[in-house]
């Protein structure tokens, strides 16, 4: 499951994998309201399997209110998904 929270930072994705397996994640995209809020052409990092894991977005635009979508790349392929965002 996929979700967002805004800090004093900057932008935090979070990424649970109930799964047994590792997720690599690469090459993120969040969107909402058809503008991209950051786009990171590199390696995110690895979320094990049964873990959660944080991703900083470093210069992210602010959201404003609406669904966010995700795109991303895995080692499993594409990811395309709704995040929700939390407080």
């Amino acid at each position: 499951s996929w979700s967002l929270r805004q800090t004093k930072q900057g932008l935090v994705l979070t990424a649970t994998n109930t799964g047994s397996s590792k997720l690599r994640l690469s090459d993120v995209e969040i969107e909402q309201a058809g503008r991209t809020i950051v786009k990171l052409n590199q390696l995110a990092g690895y979320v094990l399997g049964g873990a959660t894991m944080e991703f900083p977005l470093d210069n992210a635009k602010p959201l404003v209110a609406g669904p966010v979508r995700l795109k991303a790349q895995s080692d499993a392929g594409a990811i395309e998904a709704d995040v929700s965002v939390r407080n």
